[in-house]
C-alpha cells in the first residue's frame, strides 16, 4: 500500500494547489476514479475467459461496484485520520526517495486510463 499511500499524497499535492479548500476529499474521489477504471478492465479481463459476466457491469451491480469502491476509499483514507499520517510520512522523505514513486505515480494514471478506455470499453 506504499505506493497507492504516495499516488495519494501526489494527488493531495496537486490538489492544494487547484482545490485548496478540498485538497483530500478531491484526491479520494480522483483515487476511486481510477479505482473504478481499474475495476472495468479487471472485469472485461474475466469476461474474456469467463462468458456471462456482463451482470457485474450493467444495471445496479455497475452502480454497487462504484458505491463499494467509494465506501472503500473513504474508510481506508478517513479513519484515524490515515490520510495525515500519509502527508506527514512523505512531506519529510528526500527527493530523491521520491523519484521512483513519482515514475510509478505518472505509469499508473496512464496505465489505469489508457487500458480502461482504450481497450476495455471500447469492448464491452
Amino acid at each position: 500500500m506504499k505506493v497507492y499511500d504516495y499516488i495519494f499524497f501526489r494527488f493531495v499535492k496537486i490538489s492544494e494547489e487547484l482545490t485548496p479548500q478540498y485538497p483530500v476529499f478531491s484526491s479520494i474521489v480522483i483515487l476511486c476514479w481510477l479505482a473504478l477504471f481499474n475495476s472495468i478492465t479487471l472485469i472485461y479481463i474475466i469476461s474474456v475467459f469467463e462468458n456471462g459476466i456482463e451482470k457485474f457491469y450493467k444495471g445496479e451491480y455497475g452502480i454497487l461496484l462504484v458505491v463499494i469502491i467509494l465506501f472503500v476509499h473513504f474508510v481506508y483514507f478517513l479513519y484515524g485520520n490515515y490520510y495525515q499520517s500519509i502527508i506527514e510520512k512523505y512531506s519529510k522523505k528526500k527527493e530523491s526517495f521520491l523519484s521512483f514513486y513519482s515514475v510509478v505515480f505518472i505509469l499508473y494514471i496512464i496505465s489505469s486510463i489508457g487500458l480502461c478506455f482504450l481497450w476495455a470499453i471500447p469492448n464491452f
